[in-house]
């Protein structure tokens, strides 16, 4: 073995650290560690987050600066870190669910991570905190030697938490579809709502392009001022008209926002839409009635004087017939059919009353199926050979309360319009009638209607498909078609008001398929009865000799029923205006045994005239014509004490036979 020399022990000695090294170098170490322990300590408060050690075989639990922070304690002697401390501001009803997250940890040396409450020691409130924490083995043995772990006060977190989810669970449950999109329009979520409404899924939906939605029938200048709003970062509302995965369409009420990132670009977008489709066809209803009120208004207003014209015109033809021509005379023909003219044109009167629903037929229980029947007779004779029909009559209970004329009327003029759309050409004419109950589910489409059973009348043809913007006009007064090829004229007009005042409704039914089907509605009666067939037989005129005094601002009108009755054995007494016929009255109440007055005159009305009349003397007897009244209708009039109500022209054989059996019952 060598041995050291003495230049080698002397250098060992000379590298040996002094006293005052050692003590630098642990100063030094101290610096380190309390600079490492502030770093420590400033990381934690920034973040929030402290941690905690405990030694599992002394027990001694360990907490750093912002572990006291958190649960509002001073470090000191009094509040030492152990789990007692721990206990005072624990939540009694979390003490079990701690104890178990470490004991389970301790057992399966395995990471926990829970939630549990406080009650801060400085102020009382009570905060949510989040800790994680777990074994840490000795390295020689693998034995567990001690547990690490961290602590945060997630109160506000977990209360955003919270209000994300109430959120997300009201967008989930909202009936409006609600959608987001990101910056190119692509889709990134959709609520429950847009899967219910549109059929699409959400995985579906997801990075599709909302034009997916799109049915072609909104204007292209409603999406350029959409994105032109959009893309100057304002919130655009509109409607529109879009198509379910089924091929269905539907309106919806949109409204769209842009939201921006920091840096106020726009990242996404979001939009909130209902659907209004019932809505809509409610609206166009009402449009649709209001329209037809208006013109029923103006169709009310000329009826006065162009019934007046009429009752002057048959009146004089009648006049001349009865009175001074004989019945083989030449000129009788030729009257006739001035006579036919003149009953077509006060059937055209009532079209256009009964359109504007200011005209009251007397409606009565009948079975629609024979009437029906007999009209498709009529329709087969005249139907071009081109053209087949089919029939289906499938209504046990086709019990309804209307009048035979215009029920034939309706499926006429059905008939005929469906014709004239299939001419020159092969088609088919189908008819059906049967019945149909509504249920509420078709509430949105008859909204008019109740529930309950009516009898169901559908026209189809297959003639070319009216375009949809035709459709909502096609009841108007002569809408022709965009080919043409398919004229309403008054028919369809007429129908609409035939059948509102029957308290049913017609539709033209949208569907994607060829061709048009319309669609009536009628209610059914509860009870049935027995329709008796009564025929008109034209009776002698009767004769009198009683006192009438007529009233009538028409003088025509006036001169012609004077001329009829007096012929007839009459005594006859004109006026014509309300106020002097009532002076007239006043002056002998017994001298008139009938009045006949019209409604609308100058001065005071038919209906007022009667009313002073009668509190003077309640005996005197009152029948009232009018050509067009708003006010007043046969039974308003009866009530009022007026024997019997007419609406003009009124044949004179009926109204002479009215007069003697209103003159009868008062004897």
């Amino acid at each position: 073995m060598m041995k050291k020399t003495d230049n080698q022990c002397c250098e060992n000695e000379t590298n040996k650290p002094t006293y005052d090294e050692l003590l630098a170098r642990t100063i030094k170490a101290e610096e380190h560690s309390f600079y490492y322990q502030t770093l420590l300590d400033e990381t934690q408060r920034i973040a929030r987050l402290g941690s905690w050690e405990l030694d599992l075989k002394t027990q001694h639990l360990t907490w750093t600066k912002e572990t006291y922070s958190i649960f509002g304690l001073e470090p000191g002697p009094e509040n030492q870190n152990n789990y007692d401390t721990f206990n005072t501001v624990l939540n009694i009803h979390d003490r079990k669910l701690v104890s178990s997250a470490i004991k389970k940890s301790l057992r399966h040396h395995k990471l926990y991570a829970i939630d549990f409450r406080i009650t801060r020691a400085d102020n009382g409130k009570e905060r949510i905190l989040h800790s994680q924490a777990d074994v840490i083995r000795n390295p020689a043995d693998g034995t567990p030697s001690r547990m690490l772990g961290t602590i945060q006060d997630v109160t506000s977190q977990r209360d955003s938490l919270q209000k994300l989810e109430i959120l997300q669970s009201a967008i989930d449950h909202a009936s409006e579809t609600i959608v987001i999109t990101d910056q190119k329009a692509n889709i990134i979520y959709t609520n429950p709502a847009f899967s219910e409404i549109t059929g699409y899924t959400k995985e579906e939906a997801s990075g599709q392009n909302p034009r997916i939605l799109q049915s072609g029938e909104t204007r292209p200048e409603v999406f350029q001022e959409m994105w032109h709003t959009l893309t100057a970062k304002k919130n655009w509302r509109g409607f529109f008209c879009n198509r379910k995965k089924n091929g269905t369409l539907y309106e919806e009420e949109v409204s769209i926002s842009p939201l921006l990132d920091n840096a106020g670009d726009i990242s996404h977008y979001i939009a909130v839409k209902r659907d209004v489709s019932k809505e809509k066809l409610l609206e166009r209803q009402l449009q649709q009635a209001q329209k037809m009120e208006a013109i029923g208004t103006l169709a009310g207003g000329i009826a006065h004087d162009f019934n007046n014209i009429l009752t002057v015109l048959i009146g004089n033809l009648e006049l001349v017939m009865m009175f001074e021509l004989e019945e083989d005379h030449p000129a009788i023909k030729g009257l006739n059919k001035a006579l036919a003219a003149g009953q077509r044109a006060k059937d055209l009167a009532n079209q256009i009353l009964t359109f504007s629903r200011h005209k009251t037929d007397d409606l009565q229980p009948l079975k629609a199926t024979p009437i029906i029947k007999e009209t498709i007779k009529l329709i087969t004779s005249s139907l071009p050979a081109t053209i087949e029909l089919q029939t289906v009559i499938q209504a046990p209970n086709d019990m309804i309360l209307a009048d035979p004329g215009p029920l034939h009327k309706i499926l006429i003029n059905l008939c005929n319009n469906a014709i004239k759309a299939m001419q020159n050409r092969e088609g088919k004419l189908e008819i059906k009638l049967n019945n149909r109950n509504l249920a509420d589910t078709s509430a949105h489409r008859y909204p008019d209607l109740k529930d309950g059973e009516y009898l169901e009348l559908q026209v189809s043809d297959s003639g070319p498909k009216i375009a949809p913007e035709i459709a909502d006009k096609i009841f108007d007064p002569y809408v022709t078609t965009k080919t043409g090829e398919r004229i309403s004229g008054l028919n369809l007009t007429s129908v609409y008001g035939i059948i509102k005042k029957l308290g049913g409704v017609i539709s033209l039914e949208d569907d994607t398929g060829s061709g048009n089907t319309f669609t009536i509605l009628l209610p059914t009666l509860d009870y049935h009865t027995t329709i008796t067939d009564s025929l008109t037989k034209l009776l002698r005129l009767p004769t009198g000799c009683e006192e009438l005094l007529l009233v009538d601002d028409e003088k025509e009108i006036l001169e012609l029923n004077r001329q009829v009755l007096e012929k007839l054995g009459y005594r006859i007494s004109t006026c014509s205006d309300g106020n002097s016929a009532l002076k007239i009255i006043k002056r002998n109440l017994q001298r008139f045994d009938l009045i006949l007055t019209d409604m609308t005159m100058p001065g005071i009305s038919g209906v007022d005239l009667a009313r002073e009349s009668l509190k003077l003397n309640p005996k005197l007897c009152f029948i009232l014509g009018t050509g067009y009244s708003e006010t007043i209708n046969r039974n308003e009039a009866l009530a009022v004490g007026i024997k019997e109500f007419y609406n003009k022209p009124l044949r004179t054989d009926s109204l002479v036979k009215m007069i003697r059996q209103v003159l009868d019952e008062g004897k």
